[in-house]
């Protein structure tokens, strides 16, 4: 699938491209809107926003796929060393 089909389709193939809208990064199912954009806000996901001039009042928002499938790793990983420590005995003390 081409990266075209990719950006129509609003999804987005990581292997491929270095940087995704918001919608194609929301599209993979991972996280939502609301911890996507404070990812970005405490600097865990890199951002960048494209204006057509320095003058312009919006822009589209591009997320750093690397960056953002890192967060994710440290994620896991992070779950995995929770659930190991923090499981509950299955032995009960008397």
């Amino acid at each position: 699938m081409s990266i075209k089909n990719d950006i129509h389709k609003r999804s987005v193939n990581t292997s491929e491209i270095d940087w995704a809208t918001v919608p194609q990064v929301l599209s993979l199912g991972l996280i939502g809107r609301t911890t996507l954009y404070r990812l970005m806000q405490q600097g865990e996901v890199k951002s960048r926003l494209v204006k057509t001039s320095k003058y312009a009042v919006s822009g589209r928002r591009l997320i750093h796929v690397p960056s953002f499938l890192e967060f994710i790793e440290r994620s896991e990983e992070g779950i995995s060393e929770n659930n190991k420590t923090n499981k509950p005995s299955t032995q009960h003390e008397e």
